[in-house]
Formats: C-alpha cells, sequence, structure tokens
C-alpha cells in the first residue's frame, strides 16, 4: 500500500544552497520511494539572482527568448530550483548538472544516474517529481470550459458522456483533472504528446492501473491549491509518495 504525505503549502521559499552542507537541502529518494517538491515561480530578484547562476547557458539563452518577464522569470525559478534540488539529491554543484533528451523530448539526467525526474509547472506553481523509476507529473491551473474540439482530441467516448454528466459550474475542473491525470501517464511513458490523449483511457476513480502500449502504469492524484489539479504517474507502485517542502 503507498503511503502519501500531503502537505502542499501555497507560498514559500525557493529550493536554495547551503554553504555549510554543500547544495541543497534535499534528500534522495530511496528504492521504491517518489518525493514531489512543490516549487514556487514567483520569486524577487534577489531569489531569482543564484538560481540564474546555476543554468546552463543554453537555459540562460532560453529565459532570454522570452517576450514577457513573467514568463521569464518563472523559467529562471522552474529551472534553477531544478537543478539545486537535483544537484543536492546527488551532492553535486547544480551547475555542473548535464541533461539528455528522450525521442520525444523527455529529458533525463546524462551519465546513466539512477535518479528518474519529471517536472511540470502552470501559473505560478510547478511540481518537480523525483524517484527511481520512469514517472511522470503533472499540474495545471483550471480554466475556461474546454472548446468542442479540446474535448474529442482529449477524451475517450466514454470520458465525453461522463463529463457531459458534470453540472456546467464543474465541468472546466472535471476537465483539467482529467487532463492532468493523462498527461502524467503520457510523461511517465516518455512518449508524451505524441501519443493522441484520446486513445488513453482512464480510471475515474484513482490511484488506479493504467495500460498504455501494453505497459502498465501506477496513476494517482495530487493535493493541489485551490484553482489548480495535479497528477502523478510512476511505470511501478511506489511504495511511498512524499509531498512536501524539504527541510530548510
Amino acid at each position: 500500500m503507498t503511503r502519501t504525505v500531503t502537505r502542499w503549502p501555497v507560498t514559500g521559499a525557493p529550493l536554495t544552497t547551503t554553504s555549510a552542507t554543500g547544495f541543497g537541502p534535499c534528500r534522495r529518494p530511496a528504492v521504491g520511494e517518489v518525493l514531489v517538491l512543490p516549487l514556487c515561480l514567483d520569486l524577487g530578484a534577489a531569489e531569482l539572482g543564484p538560481l540564474r547562476e546555476v543554468l546552463s547557458p543554453d537555459e540562460r539563452a532560453r529565459a532570454e527568448r522570452f517576450a514577457f518577464d513573467e514568463l521569464r522569470r518563472r523559467f529562471v525559478a522552474c529551472r534553477g530550483q531544478l537543478r539545486v534540488a537535483l544537484g543536492g539529491m546527488l551532492e553535486v554543484d547544480p551547475a555542473a548538472l548535464r541533461f539528455v533528451t528522450g525521442e520525444h523530448g523527455k529529458p533525463a539526467l546524462a551519465g546513466g544516474v539512477d535518479l528518474a525526474f519529471n517536472v511540470s509547472h502552470s501559473g505560478s506553481h510547478g511540481l518537480l517529481a523525483v524517484g527511481r523509476e520512469e514517472l511522470g507529473v503533472d499540474v495545471e491551473r483550471v480554466g475556461g470550459c474546454p472548446t468542442a474540439s479540446l474535448l474529442d482530441s482529449v477524451c475517450a467516448p466514454a470520458e465525453l458522456d461522463a463529463l457531459a454528466a458534470v453540472p456546467a459550474g464543474r465541468r472546466a475542473a472535471a476537465f483539467i483533472r482529467l487532463w492532468v491525470a493523462k498527461e502524467a501517464v503520457l510523461k511517465a511513458s516518455g512518449q508524451g504528446l505524441s501519443v493522441r490523449p484520446a486513445a488513453l483511457t482512464v480510471p475515474a476513480e484513482r490511484p488506479a492501473a493504467v495500460w498504455l502500449a501494453a505497459r502498465r502504469y501506477w496513476l494517482a492524484e495530487l493535493p493541489a491549491p485551490a484553482g489548480y489539479a495535479a497528477a502523478l504517474a510512476c511505470s511501478a507502485p511506489p511504495s511511498a509518495v512524499e509531498l512536501s517542502w524539504p527541510p530548510h
């Protein structure tokens, strides 16, 4: 049975480096365990400065290509905290981390490190999931009601019927709950949106097993701030999922 620790602060400090213990306060997940770290993306200039310093030249160039300052700042916050967290777990300088991408763009640590990760962000909130098995995480802000074309591309026929039965005022939230579940599984598989989401059916009740291309994934909802939904998928059922800020 999976144990889940569910603490999600709506606001908080960024992950930071510490001079006494090296980089980062994050512990490495044990075999079978998944750590899910909420990332605060709306940070001030003083907090963003050290995070920008650990980015690679390519990441800094990518940040500069954003047309809007808010998006640029959130990208730096997300990528910087990703590096700090992983660097802390591996006890290496975050700036020294190198990443590779799979066939469909899923990032992974270079060098055969036995640590899998996945990151997602929406609005001012981000999530970083880290474990020993392949995994996917997604967090999304609830928006307006989805269009008919979006519903058709995301939902299987039975899911369309189920959404149609949801009261109009709750339909957008129900759709996002379905979307994050599918996105988490597709990210865990490494295939991402190369697979049409409507080709994947997820159970309404979760945790649950989900099959994709003859492989089984464990899928669960995660607690999320008001107005958001989040989900986690793993290639093997974890013994524990911990969702909390690491100690500072």
